[in-house]
């Protein structure tokens, strides 16, 4: 139902976009696969994302917008099983990741094609994570989470109203406040965090270096 709502929303920014010049959307897909062949315990981890953004620039310097994000990972391998310690059973560990955010962007720089900008979201993280071992599935930990980032990113016009942008999660700076709680026992626990890479630390679905697409409704000066 959240998500549905996040969908929702971007949609209907974007439409707005389309009577007004200074709109842009923006958004990246990613995919990824990790495979340990080992005798010893192999395993496999495959990762999806998506993350749409809209905004709107007040001038050709500064822009206010929300973005959402979506990641699903998967995990499988082998563990020994409990009952028969000579038996290995199937075990898979499933991760959901989404998030909401209103940021504000700042462009520091800008050449004839490149420019250097600074991204300044505030918002909501939420995480869960199930596994499953032989036929038995479980909620083993939630999570969820504000907070405040700057990340740097850089963008390079490929036309007149599409660019490519390049948003560095290592490089984030920022502030959080977690809740998590052990599904399994029921406690929780509260934590503060500040610091560099804070974003990327929190949620593993943000790489290092995350590629994205812009489309401008208009052109912006330099």
């Amino acid at each position: 139902m959240f998500m549905k709502k996040v969908i929702i929303f971007i949609v209907l920014v974007a439409a707005c976009a389309a009577g007004n010049a200074q709109f842009f959307v923006e958004g990246s897909v990613g995919m990824g696969r990790l495979k340990d062949r080992s005798d010893i315990r192999p395993y496999s981890t495959f990762t999806v994302s998506v993350s749409p953004k809209a905004g709107y620039w007040l001038n050709n310097n500064i822009a206010i917008g929300a973005m959402s994000f979506f990641t699903g990972i998967r995990s499988k391998s082998m563990v020994t099983d409990p009952y028969d310690p000579y038996n290995k059973i199937d075990w898979e560990q499933m991760i959901s990741q989404w998030g909401l955010d209103v940021f504000t962007r700042y462009k520091l720089w800008g050449a004839e094609k490149f420019s250097i900008l600074v991204d300044s979201p505030v918002g909501l993280r939420k995480q869960n994570i199930k596994e499953e071992i032989g036929t038995i599935t479980h909620k083993t930990q939630s999570m969820s989470a504000v907070g405040i980032y700057v990340i740097p990113a850089v963008s390079y016009d490929l036309t007149n109203r599409f660019s490519i942008i390049a948003t560095f999660n290592n490089l984030c700076f920022g502030a959080s406040y977690q809740t998590v709680k052990n599904e399994e026992t029921g406690i929780k626990g509260k934590y503060s965090s500040w610091g560099f890479n804070t974003q990327s630390s929190f949620s593993s679905s943000l790489s290092y270096i995350q590629l994205g697409f812009i489309y401008n409704f208009k052109k912006l000066s330099k």
